[in-house]
This record gives C-alpha cells, structure tokens and sequence, in this order.
C-alpha cells in the first residue's frame, strides 16, 4: 500500500499523510505510557503491592543515608522521610509480606543507625526506638552509612573493571583540589565509545565550570542541598530528540543517554575522580529554568548530572544496599 501510494501520490500530499500518521502514533504510544505509568508507580495512592512498597521503603531509607553521610549533621534531619518510611514500613508489615526482604531490613537498619546517632549525641529517641521495636528485634546492618578512604578509592579505579565497579560510591563532600579540565575532557572522549540506536550519537555534555553558574543551576537541581562542598564541575547529560524519527522511538534518547552517563561516570572514576549523579527528574517550571540558564535547545532532554571533584583523604558515604542478582535475573534455558 505504501509503495503504491508513492507512486500515484504527489510528495506534498505523501508528507501531510505522514505528518498526520506520526501524529496519531505519538498520541497511542502517549495514552499508552500515560496509562501504563499510572498503573503501576507508587506515586498512584491506590498503587501499593509489595514491590511498590519495597521502592518506597528504599527512596526513604536512602533519603536517610545521604543526611547520614553528612559532614556536619544537623540533628532531627529528615524528619519526612523519617515519618514516611516508618508508615511505609508498617504498611509492609501489616501486609503480611516477608520481613526477611533485604529492603524491609535495610529501612530497619538505617533507623536503628539515626537511632544510634542521635543518642550519641544526646538527643533521646524513646519514641523512635519502641516505634522501631514494634516492626522487628533483629537488625541488620545493612543500611546506613560507612567512612571510605581515598587510597582505596583509587587504587580500585585502576584495576579490573570489577574493582572499578566495586570501589565507586557517590561523594558528595570533596577536597579543594581543582580538576585539571584535560582529565574530564579525557573522560567525555573515552565515553564517545558508548554504543547508541543505529550509531546516531545523540548525546551533548555541558561542563559546568562557573561557579556562580554552577550554584544556580543546582538550586534548580535540588538535590545537593547542604551537600556539596568543594565541588569542581557540573556535568550535564543531555540527548537530541531531532536523532529519532518515529513514535516507537519516543524512549530511545533517555536509553542513549544513560548508557552515555554511565560510561562517562565510570571513565571520571578510572581517571581517579570522585563523583556524584544527580537526576534531572524535573517538573516542567525546572525544566525551563535549567533550559534559560544553558540555552538548551528545545529538542534537548536532560538526562542527569554529575557532580565532579577530586577524593579528600576520607569521606562518608552512604551504604546503598543492593539486591542479589538472582532475584531480578529470570532464565529461560
């Protein structure tokens, strides 16, 4: 049908049919997404199984660690997420779903350290401590956070690609040390190598130099707030929309981009750099604010950041537990 309408249509009119059929795609592949997403995210308040409540239970508890990492706690930190994770927490439990779940007792965990910190410092936590003995008696130690040093963080950069792996953390607190441009530049080409849809490569990475520009643009951000400290450079990730042509491809720049973020935060590591990704989960107000301080095109979509800086000689970083292999892996042999 196509090649005959090729041959009998004139061009003008095969163009207006096509922009007329992209549309129409787009507005399916939209309602689709559109459902699809409400069904199943936890931001739904009717959306609450098990697995919606692990994720809640982990973007609390993590909300926790990061202000446990903090250099300079302020104490009664976080006291939203306190309260959310203790109710999601319940939840879980009232439920009936397994306590014996690594996420369940991660978010366990991490108030059993709050707990313990504010204790020491003189803070009693009655309420918290009979709160958290109502939901379980054994608890792990698998959330929270711990103290890295610097040497071990480089020495495992230059190594296999599982010390690599294994060795990076997010840093949110950095030395004084100014990042010499050629090395993140040296990072950007390594990271040219990432594979993309049909090699077309649509990535862009804004370096972030300026300070003044950099303290506005993480404002927008949101989520360094009170974190931060001696950070060199900004990076920015963002892909193309003009790289894809059809509706089917509408997620394709966010897989690019990923897959770009990842390689480039992996080549910043190996390069003996410390890093910290930050999302780029905007609404459309921030969206347009990133966009007028970066005159963004408006085809652009923000992948994430990433916050760059050299290791001071130890840091505090969160313990972000993570799940066994197994159970996301099926197998069909």
């Amino acid at each position: 049908m196509k090649e005959i309408a090729k041959i009998f249509l004139p061009r003008f009119i095969l163009k207006i049919l096509m922009y007329i059929k992209f549309k129409l795609d787009l507005l399916l592949v939209f309602f689709y997404d559109y459902s699809k997403y409400l069904n199943s995210s936890f931001g739904n308040p009717k959306n609450n199984s098990e697995e919606q409540l692990r994720n809640k239970i982990t973007l609390y508890y993590h909300a926790l660690e990061k202000g446990l990492s903090h250099s300079n706690i302020r104490l009664g930190f976080g006291q939203y997420a306190l309260n959310e994770l203790f109710e999601t927490l319940e939840e879980y439990v009232q439920k009936g779903f397994s306590i014996e779940d690594i996420r369940f007792k991660t978010g366990i965990s991490t108030i059993q350290e709050y707990i313990n910190l504010h204790n020491l410092k003189g803070q009693p936590t009655t309420d918290l401590s009979s709160r958290l003995s109502q939901l379980a008696n054994n608890i792990t130690k698998s959330g929270g956070s711990l103290i890295i040093n610097k040497n071990d963080y480089v020495n495992g950069s230059d190594s296999s690609f599982a010390d690599l792996v294994n060795s990076r953390h997010s840093v949110r607190s950095f030395s004084n040390e100014t990042v010499d441009l050629d090395l993140i530049n040296q990072a950007i080409n390594l990271s040219m190598k990432t594979p993309s849809a049909c090699n077309r490569q649509p990535w862009n990475v804004y370096v972030i130099k300026n300070n003044e520009l950099r303290k506005k643009i993480l404002k927008v951000q949101g989520g360094l707030n009170g974190f931060g400290e001696n950070m060199d450079s900004l990076l920015m990730i963002t892909t193309d929309n003009s790289a894809y042509g059809s509706a089917n491809e509408r997620n394709a720049g966010y897989i690019d981009g990923g897959l770009f973020s990842m390689t480039l935060l992996y080549s910043l590591h190996n390069l003996g750099l410390a890093t910290c990704m930050l999302n780029a989960s905007f609404n459309i107000n921030k969206y347009k604010s990133i966009g007028k301080l970066l005159d963004l095109k408006k085809g652009e979509s923000i992948i994430m950041f990433i916050g760059v800086g050299h290791m001071p000689t130890s840091v505090t970083v969160t313990k972000s537990q993570r799940d066994n292999f197994r159970d996301i892996t099926k197998y069909y042999i």
